[in-house]
Formats: structure tokens, sequence, C-alpha cells
């Protein structure tokens, strides 16, 4: 999508107020034709405060046509195009700092960037002017609120400790899931987006890694409590087919809570696509599986660059739409697998989802969990909630996942194989 012509629509429908208070001018269009067109358009509107009409556009700038941007939140177009010419920006600041260098003069050229340092940031900083004194009426409205649900004002987790610990899943929280392959991951993904179903809220899935079938049965298995190697092979004993219908009953009044997007792993797949997505459905909670295999929208492949741009706009979708983005990510293999146990500093690819994550929680299995029938969830980062070791029954015969222990970080020994349990 040519997102200077994605505003420029955006603008012709009705979104220029939003675009005018984020800053954009039209100097700031690389493209000459965009600018002269979102130019007239500006002077159009403060000479009689409306927008011209597309006809009118089309009569004075020919071959211009409407971008598809129907989809596609503003909010998004903005951080799109603001990245872009930041980018452009850096560039020249550095081009022309390289040329005093190369000048042979190096005092000229930290001069020069200090300069231009200073007009970047005073021209990108766009910020919510917010007057404290009028603050004491929200804060005791919050406080009401948050003694009402005993302290967890964002959407229910499975369990009342990690509700505790974290608040819930909050709008505009990142929340980061990682964990060794194979630990269980998805399953708890699921578990949580059934979880926020139940609570009457819509779910929007990506999975990246899993297909259609898989994803599909898993959720029906969760919701059913049907062995999920019943459904798998499909010998379904009588009271399975009977618990079957009944969820399918139940479903029926549930139509689009829980929408699955499917996507091969092969496809570049970045946040433009996934914030179409929110778009078109308005979920409340998104949930994303192999956020790895998730692509850069400005088009970075270096794998850790890759990574930490996926993650900083994630970070941003969550911000810009108000909503709960939770990302299931792997760890690196190096992780021990005595203890099943990495932390932040072993997330696969790029320290980028730790630096922003609102919450991050890691998933453990080891040898002695598994023969509890049990996994670890550990709540190593919180910005403002508690660290926890959370440990719960992990049986897909029966769809149990109730909590066994739970306890804070002062209690978990790092001696014990176990992981202090």
């Amino acid at each position: 999508m040519n997102i200077e012509k994605a505003l420029v629509t955006k603008a012709l429908k009705g979104e220029l107020n939003t675009i005018l208070k984020n800053g954009i001018i039209p100097s700031m269009f690389q493209d000459s034709r965009y600018e002269n067109i979102f130019n007239y358009i500006v002077t159009f509107y403060k000479d009689k405060q409306q927008v011209p009409s597309v006809i009118q556009i089309k009569h004075l700038f020919k071959q211009f046509e409407l971008a598809p941007v129907d989809t596609t939140s503003i909010d998004f177009i903005i951080d799109e195009f603001q990245k872009n010419v930041k980018r452009v920006h850096v560039m020249e600041m550095l081009e022309e700092a390289n040329q005093a260098i190369s000048g042979g003069d190096p005092v000229q050229a930290v001069q020069l960037l200090n300069k231009n340092i200073t007009g970047f940031s005073t021209q990108f900083n766009i910020s919510k002017d917010i007057d404290l004194s009028t603050s004491v009426p929200s804060v005791l409205k919050a406080c009401k609120e948050a003694l009402s649900k005993k302290g967890v004002i964002g959407l229910p987790f499975p369990w009342d400790e990690l509700n505790q610990a974290t608040g819930g899943a909050n709008k505009e929280d990142y929340i980061l899931l990682c964990g060794r392959p194979k630990t269980g991951k998805t399953h708890l993904l699921i578990l949580f987006g059934c979880k926020f179903v139940e609570a009457g809220e819509r779910v929007l899935f990506l999975s990246k890694e899993m297909s259609q079938s898989i994803i599909e049965k898993r959720y029906i298995a969760h919701r059913s409590h049907v062995p999920y190697k019943e459904i798998k092979t499909g010998k379904l004993t009588t009271r399975s087919r009977l618990s079957l219908l009944r969820l399918d009953q139940k479903m029926k009044n549930e139509k689009g809570k829980f929408i699955l997007i499917e996507d091969d792993a092969t496809d570049a797949t970045g946040i433009l696509f996934l914030d179409s997505k929110i778009e078109e459905f308005k979920p409340s909670v998104v949930l994303v599986d192999g956020t790895h295999l998730m692509a850069d929208d400005s088009g970075a492949m270096e794998e850790r660059t890759r990574l930490r741009s996926v993650s900083r706009d994630l970070k941003r979708l969550a911000r810009r739409r108000k909503i709960p983005v939770i990302v299931a990510l792997h760890m690196n293999r190096a992780v021990s697998k005595k203890s099943g146990e990495g932390g932040g500093d072993h997330v696969y690819g790029s320290d980028g989802f730790l630096q922003d994550c609102d919450i991050g929680m890691e998933i453990v299995k080891n040898k002695d969990l598994l023969d509890e029938g049990c996994r670890l969830l550990k709540v190593f980062a919180s910005r403002e909630g508690e660290e926890l070791f959370l440990k719960f029954e992990f049986n897909l015969t029966n769809y149990q996942f109730s909590v066994v222990d739970a306890h804070g970080a002062d209690e978990h020994s790092e001696d014990d194989d176990t992981q202090g349990f």
C-alpha cells in the first residue's frame, strides 16, 4: 500500500482533522504529487471549512485514484506515514553530517547533528497535554471500579492468582507469552481465548504456525472438555459426542466471538494486515500465535531487526487500538532442559519483546513437572503487577488446568530441581 496515497484518501473521506492533529503537514510528503494534493486539501479546508470532493481532486490532479483503505484504520496509516518520514529525516541528517566529516570538520558534523536532532524531536513530539489538577475525580472513579472488581480491571485470565498479580489483560497491554518449543504455548493461548469468550468478549486469533484444523480442534476440545486425542482420532465415546452436540448448541449463540485467521507461514503478514482485521471484526483482544513468523511492513529482512520492528509495531497497535494484544513466542533452544526455565533473556530473536511488553510470562515444562502432569507459568515482567510462579495442572484428557500452587518471587528457589515446587 502506498501510505502517502492512503493518507490523502483518508483526508478526503473525512479524517483530515485527525491527520492535522497528529502534526502532519504537506512538506512531510516525499512524493510531490501527493504533497500537492494534500496541500490543496488543507488550503481548501482553511478557506471553506470543508474538504474538496473526490471529483474536484480528480479534475485538478489527473490520474489520481483513491487507495483501498476502507478496512485500514487512520491511526495505522498515520503511524506508518510518520515512520517513513522519520526514516528519511534520519538518513538526511546522517548524510549531512557525513559530508562535514568527509570535508575534515568533525566539530561541524557534531554541531549539525545536534541542531538537526533538536529540530527532529520538536517536529515529531506530538503529545497529549493533560491538566492533572482535574485528575482526582477520575482516580476516585478508577479506585471504585478496581474495588468492585477486586483489583481486576482487565479481561480475566483463567486463574484468580494470575489476575491478582497482573490485574487481568488491560486495554493497551502488550503481553508476551514465551516458552521452549512444545511446552504448551498454543494450548495456553487458546485457554485464554476460551476464558475471554466465556466472559462475553470477542477474540481475534491469528495463527502463523498451526493450521485451521488444529486450532479448531483444540478450541473445541477446550470448550467441551472432550479429550483431544478422541477428537484427533475420531474415536469419540457416546459421552464425548453428546458433549460436542451440547457445545454446538451453545456456540450458535456466540457467533463472531472467536475469529480465527489462518495464515500461511510463507505469507508476508505484517501489522498492516492484522490492523485491517481488527478494523473489520472490532475484537476486545488479539491473540497471535507464531509471532516470530510475522513480517516487518517496512521491509526489514535481517532476523533481529525484523523481530524488533514487529515487536514495536505490535505494542503501538495495542496502544492505538486500546485493546490487549497477547503474543506467543519461542525461547531459544539453549535454555536448560533440566529446569526448562529461561526468563526474558532467552526470548527468541530479539530482546525487543522483553523491553516492549507490559506483562511477560513464560510457560515452563521439565521432567519433574511432567511427572506431576503440570506446567509452571512464570510472570517474570509486569510494569504494574507482581512476579508470580503459578503451578497448574496440564491435563489434555479432561482439560483440567486448575492451580496446584502459586507464590511470589521471594519464595521461588533457584537451586531446587523442581524450581520451587
